[in-house]
């Protein structure tokens, strides 16, 4: 450990000499304070809900540049509630997760694929196959958007 820290010290040293006189200034102009430094890595929270006759889904969502978290809860008319969180991220307008929950007692994994559509996310299916031990599906490229859910961006405070 003190080895790597004499090396670092003496490379530091070695990197500044090398500069052969030459400075570069550097002028910072007084913005004013009223302007938005917008950062590079913008994180946003959306929240989607969806229901379908007697069931119903809600999604809340963060996203920190194609990467996305958040939970989902689904409620599906006379089946036991799924509710767990998402892992994944945005490929292009596709929004494809590792969705993990607890169903009867039972902690399981499976695979969400959601298109965002304006202000919509319609979720996918397809056929399944068991993958690692979570349910994914077999070919994302086959996977069918027909609308069946749709969920719709709402006010997070909402639900």
């Amino acid at each position: 450990m003190k080895y790597s820290f004499a090396l670092l010290i003496a490379f530091s040293f070695y990197c500044s000499s090398c500069n052969n006189g030459s400075e570069t200034t550097t002028t910072v102009e007084n913005k004013d304070s009223n302007e938005a430094v917008i950062p590079s890595n913008i994180e946003t929270t959306q929240c989607y809900a969806g229901i379908t006759g007697k069931d119903s889904v809600f999604l809340k969502l963060t996203q920190n540049n194609n990467i996305v978290l958040g939970d989902l809860e689904y409620k599906r008319f006379q089946k036991d509630q799924n509710k767990g969180t998402i892992t994944g991220a945005m490929r292009g307008d596709t929004l494809v997760a590792d969705y993990t929950f607890m169903s009867e007692g039972v902690p399981s994994v499976r695979e969400v694929i959601f298109l965002k559509k304006e202000n919509m996310l319609i979720e996918g299916f397809g056929d399944v196959e068991e993958k690692n031990g979570k349910m994914g599906f077999k070919s994302t490229a086959t996977v069918k958007f027909n609308e069946a859910m749709v969920l719709k961006e709402i006010d997070c405070n909402s639900k």
